[in-house]
């Protein structure tokens, strides 16, 4: 097997600092179980797009301050006004007759 220089230095920072093959897989499951697929975050995302509390200009919301790129595809994240939230993403939507529809 062939290594490149930048291979290289990483497996030698890795050694230096402690970290094995197994901290980098497990560090890249914990990233994979943290966020959310592409659809659930696309989903988030429009809901903040269409909110009276996001500003188009920062991407960000104005209740909570956070960059709305981000939050959207935190999986544990929750919209600070329950538009969206939390692993199960029960997506509540308020109707013009002030009815809720949780779908």
């Amino acid at each position: 097997m062939v290594t490149t220089k930048v291979q290289t230095e990483l497996i030698a920072a890795d050694k230096l600092i402690g970290l094995s093959k197994y901290t980098r897989i497990s560090g890249a499951i914990y990233r994979m179980s943290i966020l959310c697929d592409e659809e659930r975050r696309t989903k988030r995302y429009n809901i903040c797009k269409e909110c009276e509390h996001f500003r188009a200009i920062t991407k960000q919301c104005k209740v909570c301050s956070c960059f709305m790129p981000i939050k959207t595809k935190m999986l544990e994240m929750t919209c600070p006004i329950n538009k969206w939230g939390g692993p199960v993403d029960q997506v509540t939507t308020i109707t013009s007759g002030n009815e809720a529809t949780t779908n």
